[in-house]
């Protein structure tokens, strides 16, 4: 929770509270903060958690690792004897910041995550009523999946 994640009920996925990005098929030795920064350079709370340095470092870091693979990949392309134009990148892992609640349910564990946050929480302390707090998680994730689709 600490890096912005929670757990969404399937597999390896984990959520950002913040900007919605998801990532899964976790290994050992990742580090949630910078997996975060990494992968979702444009949210707001993994660039505020990791500081201005680390948060450079990571993102200087990702783009040398991109500009080898392309370079490895041109190399591969021009052994096989063809042109370097043709070259196309792929990853590992998307960056496409879609949220995918393709039913009702999978939208009831999203705002149940989301209820156990420590900002829901206090809001509950602060007398806001369950109802409105779990609504005001339903219209967010409804409204970023809107826009998602638009784009």
């Amino acid at each position: 929770v600490r890096a912005g994640f929670f757990y969404t009920g399937t597999k390896t996925i984990v959520t950002c509270f913040y900007c919605n990005g998801s990532l899964q098929n976790w290994g050992p030795n990742d580090n949630p903060m910078i997996e975060h920064a990494r992968w979702f350079p444009h949210c707001a709370y993994a660039k505020q958690l990791c500081g201005d340095d680390l948060y450079r470092k990571i993102q200087e870091s990702k783009r040398a690792q991109q500009e080898r693979a392309r370079a490895n990949e041109s190399k591969e392309k021009a052994t096989l004897g063809m042109p370097a134009s043709t070259t196309t990148t792929t990853s590992t892992a998307t960056n496409n910041r879609q949220l995918l609640i393709p039913d009702e349910s999978t939208l009831s564990r999203l705002v149940a995550a989301r209820l156990d946050l420590p900002i829901s929480q206090r809001l509950l302390d602060q007398k806001f009523k369950l109802s409105i707090i779990k609504r005001c998680w339903e219209d967010q994730l409804r409204l970023k999946r809107k826009l998602n689709k638009l784009q």
